[in-house]
């Protein structure tokens, strides 16, 4: 009986597979979700790290806190339970800037870049920030429609935009080693603008 038990089972399936359909599992994995998944994580690590310069940018400067973009408005009232339940006002700003940061991060993506701007003095004009929106947009339609482009990718990507409604977006090697240097570019970018603007 155990044997029929495992013959009915989903792992079966897997083990009943010839060695042309492994191959073809394998080779998709490795020339494109492999990647997918590299993206989605190095997207990820990214967001943080701007949230992380906003952070620290932001706790020096908290007069900041007051500044608006288009798409990002500023909530200039702070809850009274905040400060009921706060051991002092550093730790009070420090929640309101928590707080800040987490509505800045489902801003749209070029609200969210000319906020950055505003706090840091980054200058976002290079078409680098361009190629970073489609690979957030990538990112997202990847995690929320298996990487089948729909109309929210393509409002997002604009100009930068890699297919047509119902494709399915490639991202392979040469896309994933491109989304890499566009991160390191930005990177360098952010540390030369911030440097000057704060030294």
């Amino acid at each position: 009986m155990p044997d029929v038990k495992y013959r009915n089972s989903k792992f079966a399936k897997f083990t009943n597979r010839t060695d042309t359909e492994l191959k073809e599992i394998y080779n998709r994995f490795l020339s494109h979700e492999f990647y997918e998944n590299l993206l989605v994580a190095s997207v990820s690590k990214f967001e943080s790290y701007l949230l992380e310069v906003l952070h620290i940018i932001i706790s020096a400067y908290p007069q900041k806190l007051t500044l608006n973009v288009r798409g990002v408005e500023v909530s200039r009232d702070v809850p009274l339970n905040l400060f009921l339940n706060a051991n002092d006002l550093p730790d009070v700003l420090s929640q309101v800037i928590e707080g800040r940061l987490i509505e800045i991060s489902y801003a749209a993506p070029k609200d969210y870049l000319e906020y950055l701007q505003k706090i840091s003095g980054v200058n976002t004009s290079d078409s680098v920030f361009l190629d970073y929106i489609e690979m957030k947009a990538s990112r997202d339609l990847i995690v929320h429609n298996t990487g089948v482009i729909n109309q929210t990718y393509i409002s997002k990507a604009g100009v930068k935009k890699r297919g047509e409604i119902g494709e399915r977006l490639n991202i392979d090697i040469e896309y994933f080693s491109n989304s890499m240097a566009t991160l390191k570019r930005m990177s360098g970018i952010i540390q030369r603008d911030v440097t000057k603007t704060f030294g």
